[in-house]
């Protein structure tokens, strides 16, 4: 999401100066001067930024609280001037009171897994400071001037929403020019409908009435590193003490084959939880007039469920539609189990859980010293 930059004088020449960071303690100006500006000469395979709709800029220098630094070395003769900018500009800007508020922690920002935001993290943000303190567990509670620019640092830091107040899911989106939006969804009257509100220029936001096509932003790489700080090194979140499965069926011991309208592809099912099978073949039911039983799969099981002729060229689901940090595919090779989750490949043994770089690297081992013997 862009916001408005603020054009400030300098000698004849114009300069745009951009907010960003979303507090004091992380603010940041980047300055800009127009085309042609040889005080800021330009390479000619350098492209301008097209800012909304005050024209194009190039980006010359970023100013944080701590320093002041020059997007080219050439462009040092110039900081006088750009110092001169910012102080004109810092001389008539307001003091922003503060948006909206969140945690910092050790690690990021005070957050939860919802399934309202599956893909990773939502990241806390409460209206009311009171409401943050109660919600803090540990780290601070700090101001947010700045929502468009708070939600961007989310998505750069691998965050895959916000809750609001701990209710709002907040969806990271983008438009059809390829630029961030941010839409806040909450019951509408009566709490029968949903009401959709998308982030403007203000820090407000308005009623998405269908202006503009969004699609969710796909940051999938981002989100499970962040769930790996934040979760540690784990497997699968929820994974069940004895590794024992819950498979669905038309009768026992027999795995359904369920073939996806959407994709074509061909689909078997495993559950951490009875319950989670019941639920999921109660829809199945439902949807289909299909009825499938669960039954459980002890982890000694697996792999022979897995190399059935039957599940061939079939893609094996842990918890399908749930949270990414519960949710995985998993297949087997004859010998062993892998599961493809949001922290990695791991090998599932009857010891447990071992990354797929170390147990290849056990396997390498033993095959090195039977060769030796």
């Amino acid at each position: 999401m862009k916001h408005r930059g603020t054009v400030v004088e300098g000698g004849d020449r114009e300069y745009l100066l951009i907010e960003g960071g979303f507090n004091a303690e992380n603010r940041a100006v980047t300055v800009l001067c127009r085309p042609g500006d040889d005080r800021f000469p330009q390479d000619a395979d350098t492209s301008p930024v097209t800012w909304l709709d005050q024209g194009d800029w190039y980006p010359i220098a970023r100013w944080n609280p701590s320093r002041l630094d020059f997007r080219d070395k050439a462009y040092e003769e110039g900081r006088e001037l750009v110092e001169l900018v910012l102080e004109r500009y810092e001389r008539t800007r307001p003091e922003p009171e503060p948006a909206a508020w969140a945690i910092e922690t050790d690690t990021g920002l005070g957050g939860a897994l919802v399934e309202t935001v599956p893909m990773g993290l939502s990241a806390w943000v409460f209206d009311d400071e009171e409401r943050a303190s109660e919600a803090r567990e540990d780290g601070r509670v700090v101001p947010i001037h700045g929502l468009g620019q708070f939600f961007t640092h989310l998505v750069r830091q691998g965050y895959a929403g916000a809750l609001w107040n701990q209710l709002q899911p907040v969806f990271f989106c983008i438009d059809g020019a390829g630029d961030l939006q941010f839409m806040r969804i909450g019951q509408g009257e009566g709490g029968e409908t949903l009401n959709m509100e998308c982030l403007d220029e203000r820090d407000a936001f308005h009623d998405y009435e269908g202006e503009g096509e969004l699609e969710l932003l796909d940051n999938r790489d981002a989100c499970d590193q962040r769930m790996v700080e934040e979760l540690g090194k784990v497997p699968l979140v929820g994974w069940p003490d004895d590794g024992a499965l819950w498979c669905l069926g038309p009768v026992e011991d027999e795995p359904a084959v369920i073939l996806s309208e959407n994709d074509g592809l061909r689909h078997v099912l495993l559950f951490v939880t009875r319950e989670w099978a019941d639920e999921y073949a109660e829809e199945h039911k439902e949807q289909s007039g299909e009825e499938l039983i669960p039954y459980e799969v002890a982890a000694s099981g697996l792999v022979p469920l897995l190399t059935r002729p039957e599940m061939a060229e079939c893609v094996v689901h842990v918890d399908p539609g749930r949270h990414r940090a519960a949710s995985g595919v998993v297949w087997s090779d004859g010998t062993r189990v892998v599961l493809d989750s949001f922290s990695g490949f791991w090998a599932l043994d009857d010891t447990g859980f071992t990354p797929i770089e170390v147990a290849d690297a056990i396997d390498d081992a033993i095959d090195d010293d039977g060769a030796g013997d």
